[in-house]
């Protein structure tokens, strides 16, 4: 981002990586989402796909202020949890702090501006949901679904 050191003068000097990188611990495999990555389905499957056990996403929510977004955010993560069949723990400065189970459904909470602390025991989980096998999936099935539909549509108005 080229205009970076005009807003922050020590950014310093950041590449773009080839390839997320799978976090070992404690035998499993964690897929660590920093912040807005967590809404970006396709790259979490993958990163499922290549072995990930664990969902974890950090981040801190306080610039969208007193808002639903910290709200809309965290559903992001939920979602993510759910298509591939994995615990999520989120950890959120100012947000929405959780623990997610592989189905989306919130174990523990703590909401926008709580202090606490989350305890639980997360089983690393290894199957692949139809979702992480193929992300592509389902936006193809809905693609074919709606051209269906537009062309019985257009077929009942001709008619």
């Amino acid at each position: 981002m080229p205009f970076l050191d005009k807003i922050a003068r020590n950014a310093g000097e950041f590449l773009s990586g080839a390839d997320g990188v799978l976090v070992p611990w404690a035998g499993q495999k964690i897929v660590p989402a920093i912040c807005f990555e967590i809404t970006f389905p396709a790259e979490v499957a993958r990163q499922v796909r290549r072995g990930g056990t664990v969902l974890v996403t950090v981040t801190n929510d306080a610039w969208y202020g007193d808002s639903w977004a910290p709200w809309q955010h965290f559903r992001a993560a939920r979602f993510r949890a759910a298509e591939n069949g994995r615990y999520l723990l989120r950890a959120a400065i100012t947000g929405v702090s959780a623990v997610v189970g592989p189905d989306g459904r919130v174990q523990q909470q703590l909401g926008v501006g709580e202090e606490g602390i989350l305890a639980a025991d997360v089983p690393g989980l290894r199957q692949l949901t139809p979702y992480s096998r193929a992300p592509w999936l389902a936006p193809a099935i809905c693609l074919v679904i709606a051209a269906f539909a537009i062309f019985r549509g257009r077929r009942g108005i001709k008619r």
